[in-house]
């Protein structure tokens, strides 16, 4: 070898050796990167809302594991997510609380992630976890509360199942009264509650379950739902009814803390028949109604509803009877029939009430009545002077509980049909007065027990008429002389108030004991 060659391969050798050298010095100064933690789990407390993130170790070797660091994602009001940190803990930590974030009080989904602190720098981020976000919506037509929430993220597709749990009754939370009322599978996020109560309190949460081994769980945030409806009447019901000839005053009362203001009263003529609304009104305040143009003589029934603003009923009240009172007479008997009162849970009693020419008002005659039935006996009208009219109208007095209902039937009235008597003989001049009677002897007019009216016709032997009048003959020819003594024929006509007309004929006897 040349000189020159040998110079240039020793050269050549100390450059490779010397490249060679800082090559393996290069690759002993370089660490290798941590791994990412095992991130487990975030979950919120459902009492504080404040989130757990659980997490396991890192599968570096523990001299690349200086501790743990915390990320949350935020997002910004132009909608950029970025990945905070928040905060940092030594190597030998698995669980951090968050203090500065609650999902009730965010009311929305919160996200975190992590990484390994390493030597010099951290390691790569652990895929996000979010919490979930359950709502509850009240469908007051229906019933029912639907429950949903967004899905749990972070474990992929392991989702097994989400359990559904409530309590209620309590407008403050207890999470230690929960009970579970739901399950359904890791795909589903809704679940209904029928039959949901009125103006009651609910809380609801939902556990995630993961399939493995630990079946490692995590909440959603707390939610409270108040059911509110206006409130339904506790009291509703007729205070009276009273019923005149074509017509029936509705006098009623309402609940005045109902927060409802739709109401109707229903009516029909037969309690098992169908009721039709005759009466929309909106104000729980109002308390008289007339339900005019109704049949003579016919019963009716009414009640009245409350409905909320989805037009379901919420509250219905008795049914309340109006009153017919039917009156036959019997010679000195009065008797009185009516439809029986409907209790419905409650009692009824009865009054009888009457009326006659005599009387300034409806006088009670009996009360406390259990029958629909009663006999008058008016013996003692006779001989009183007074129109044979009597008048009757009842009452029935229906109690449920502290709710009393008075139903005032119509006014019935019966002619009493007098016992006719004439007299068989006048005495034109005489002054006297029968003490039986109290009529006068001077004049040819009908005795009865009642003031009637009543038309009278004399006639003589050939038919020409001597009086045509209603106060009673005194003896003369039409106003004029006297009459000769002798026998008279007469035709009576009596009309009583109920517009009938009794018919009486006969003769009478003319004397004079003063010529």
């Amino acid at each position: 070898m040349s000189g020159n060659k040998a110079l240039q391969y020793l050269l050549l050798t100390a450059l490779v050796a010397c490249f060679t050298s800082g090559l393996l010095a290069q690759t002993r100064v370089v660490d290798p990167i941590s791994d990412p933690p095992i991130f487990k789990v975030i979950s919120p407390d459902i009492n504080s809302g404040k989130i757990t993130l659980r997490w396991d170790r890192s599968p570096s070797p523990d001299s690349l594991i200086k501790g743990y660091i915390i990320y949350r994602l935020e997002k910004d009001n132009l909608g950029q997510i970025s990945t905070i940190k928040i905060d940092s803990v030594d190597a030998s930590t698995f669980i951090y609380t968050d203090i500065s974030a609650t999902v009730n009080s965010n009311a929305k989904q919160v996200s975190y992630r992590l990484a390994t602190k390493g030597k010099l720098i951290p390691s790569r981020l652990t895929d996000p976890h979010k919490t979930m976000w359950a709502t509850a919506k009240y469908d007051s037509c229906k019933a029912t509360l639907k429950i949903s929430w967004t899905r749990y993220v972070g474990w992929g597709n392991r989702v097994k199942r989400y359990h559904i749990y409530s309590s209620i009754g309590n407008q403050t939370f207890d999470s230690g009264a929960l009970v579970k009322i739901g399950t359904v599978t890791g795909t589903d996020t809704i679940y209904s509650l029928p039959n949901i109560t009125e103006n009651e309190h609910y809380h609801f949460a939902i556990l995630a379950v993961k399939d493995d081994a630990d079946s490692t769980s995590s909440w959603s945030n707390h939610i409270y739902k108040n059911t509110l409806m206006p409130i339904a009447p506790a009291t509703m019901g007729f205070d009276s009814l009273v019923s005149s000839q074509n017509a029936v005053r509705l006098r009623y009362r309402i609940d005045n803390q109902t927060g409802t203001d739709n109401f109707e009263i229903f009516r029909s003529d037969n309690i098992f028949s169908i009721f039709n609304s005759i009466h929309p009104f909106t104000d729980k305040t109002e308390t008289e109604f007339a339900d005019n143009g109704l049949v003579r003589g016919r019963t009716y029934f009414y009640y009245i509803i409350a409905k909320n603003k989805c037009n379901n009923i919420v509250a219905r009240s008795d049914t309340a009877q109006s009153l017919i009172v039917n009156v036959q007479n019997a010679g000195e008997t009065n008797n009185l029939v009516w439809q029986e009162y409907p209790l419905f849970g409650g009692s009824v009693t009865y009054s009888v009430w009457r009326k006659t020419s005599i009387d300034p008002s409806f006088m009670q005659i009996a009360t406390n009545i259990t029958e629909a039935t009663y006999t008058d006996d008016v013996s003692s009208l006779f001989g009183k002077n007074v129109s044979p009219e009597v008048c009757y109208r009842i009452e029935a007095e229906w109690i449920k509980g502290n709710y009393k209902t008075v139903s005032q039937s119509q006014v019935s009235c019966i002619s009493i049909v007098p016992d006719i008597v004439m007299p068989n003989a006048i005495d034109p001049l005489s002054e006297m007065v029968n003490p039986g009677t109290n009529k006068r002897r001077n004049r040819f007019e009908p005795i009865t027990g009642f003031v009637v009216d009543f038309s009278l016709q004399v006639f003589d032997r050939n038919g020409r008429v001597l009086y045509d009048g209603s106060t009673g003959w005194d003896g003369r020819i039409n106003q004029g002389e006297f009459v000769k003594p002798g026998s008279y024929i007469y035709v009576l006509k009596v009309t009583l108030p109920s517009g009938k007309v009794l018919e009486k004929s006969g003769t009478v006897n003319v004397l004079y004991t003063k010529m």
